[in-house]
C-alpha cells in the first residue's frame, strides 16, 4: 500500500493546498523521505458527533525531524477535507499545524490525533475524503496522504420528547427542549443515539451503541427531567443509563433477562423510574466488559462536578451549551502533546 504521494519544491501549507486542488501531487512510493496515513476511527458518524482521525507520520528521511515555526527546523501537518463532489470543506478557523513542536526521530513512527469537526464544517450529512499533509525544510518535497473516507447521517428520529429546563425565577418562562432517540444504518449493523437540542443549541449528544436483534431502547423522564435509556447492549444484558438534560452521565446499572425482560415503569405520582422484570447483573461476574464498552458507560471522571440523581449539588455549575454550528469540547489529541482545549 502506498503511504505517501510527494510534491516538488512547494515547502507551505498554501501550496500543497492550492497543488492538492490542482491535482499536481504524484505517487512518491518507496522515495518518500516522509511516510503519511491517516484514517478514522470509524466509518460513519452520526452529525454533532465527534469525528476523530489520526494522522501517522514515519521518518524515512535517516535524520532526526524537529517540527517548529523556526527556520531551518520549520515543518507542517495539516489535513484537508473535501466532499464527494470534490468540494473543499470551509474550516471553522485558520488550520492549526498538527505538527508544532512534534520530534520525530530516526526511522520513527508517531500518531497524532484530532477531532476533525472542531476544525471543519462538519454539519451537513454525506460522504467526505479527508487527506493528510506534511513537510518540513530539511526534505526536498512535501507530501501527501492517500484519503480517508467517512459518511455522516443525521439519523432516523425514532422516538423525541420535550423536557423542561429550571428557570431561575419562579416567574420566569420555563424553556423547553427536546430529546431525541436516533437511528443510523451502518454496514454491518443499526446504531442508536441520543441527542438534546433546541432550535438554535444542542446541548448533548451521546451514541448508545448497535441495535441487538431487532430490539429498540425504551426511554422515559423522571420527575426532575432526567433522561433514562433502558436497551438490549448485548444478548440477554441490559444497560439501564440515566442522564441530566445535558446528556451527562448520572448513572449506569446493568440487568439481566431472567425469565422477565427488564422494562422502564414510572411512578405516575411521583414521577419516579423504575427498573421492573429481569436482575441485577454485575461487571466481571455476570458480564466482561470490552474497552469501548467500559468508556461509553462510565460517569465523569473524578473531580468534574456532576449532578446527582436528586439534582446538581450547590457547586457545580452547567457548562454553556454549543451553538449547533460548534461542537462541545473541542480539541486536538496529538500523541506527543495536547493541543487546544480538554475535552470537559
Amino acid at each position: 500500500m502506498t503511504l505517501s504521494t510527494s510534491l516538488s519544491s512547494a515547502r507551505q501549507w498554501q501550496a500543497s493546498a492550492l497543488a492538492l486542488a490542482l491535482g499536481l501531487l504524484t505517487t512518491g512510493g518507496a522515495w518518500a523521505q516522509l511516510g503519511i496515513q491517516i484514517k478514522t476511527d470509524r466509518p460513519s458518524y452520526f452529525t454533532f458527533e465527534p469525528v476523530y482521525v489520526t494522522v501517522t507520520l514515519r521518518n524515512n528521511s535517516g535524520n532526526p525531524l524537529v517540527f517548529s515555526d523556526q527556520k531551518p527546523l520549520s515543518g507542517f501537518v495539516n489535513v484537508k477535507v473535501t466532499s464527494a463532489d470534490d468540494r473543499t470543506v470551509a474550516p471553522l478557523c485558520p488550520a492549526p499545524n498538527l505538527g508544532m513542536n512534534l520530534i520525530l526521530g530516526t526511522g520513527e513512527t508517531k500518531d497524532l490525533t484530532v477531532r476533525l469537526d472542531s476544525l471543519f464544517n462538519l454539519q451537513r450529512g454525506g460522504s467526505y475524503l479527508v487527506h493528510a499533509l506534511a513537510g518540513h525544510d530539511r526534505l526536498p518535497d512535501d507530501y501527501r496522504s492517500d484519503p480517508a473516507q467517512f459518511v455522516l447521517q443525521s439519523g432516523l428520529p425514532i422516538w423525541q420528547k420535550r423536557l423542561g429546563a429550571p428557570a431561575v425565577g419562579a416567574k420566569d418562562t420555563i424553556a423547553a427542549r427536546q430529546v431525541c432517540l436516533l437511528l443510523m444504518t451502518e454496514r454491518k449493523t443499526d446504531q442508536f443515539a441520543l441527542i438534546v437540542e433546541d432550535d438554535n443549541t444542542v446541548y448533548g449528544f451521546k451514541r448508545l451503541g448497535a441495535r441487538i436483534s431487532g430490539t429498540k431502547p425504551m426511554l422515559d423522564m423522571d420527575a426532575l427531567s432526567n433522561i433514562h435509556v433502558l436497551w438490549m447492549s448485548k444478548p440477554r444484558l441490559f444497560e439501564h443509563r440515566v442522564y441530566d438534560r445535558d446528556l451527562r452521565l448520572l448513572q449506569t446499572k446493568y440487568y439481566i433477562a431472567d425469565r422477565a425482560v427488564p422494562t422502564l415503569q414510572r411512578d405516575p405520582d411521583i414521577g419516579r423510574i423504575m427498573i421492573t422484570g429481569g436482575r441485577p447483573a454485575t461487571p466481571g461476574i455476570d458480564f466482561k466488559f470490552d474497552d469501548t464498552e467500559t468508556a461509553a458507560g462510565t460517569p465523569s471522571p473524578a473531580g468534574t462536578p456532576t449532578p446527582s440523581l436528586h439534582g446538581a449539588p450547590a457547586e457545580a455549575t452547567t457548562a454553556p451549551a454549543a451553538p449547533r454550528n460548534l461542537q462541545p469540547d473541542a480539541g486536538l489529541r496529538p500523541a506527543h502533546g495536547i493541543m487546544g482545549p480538554a475535552a470537559p
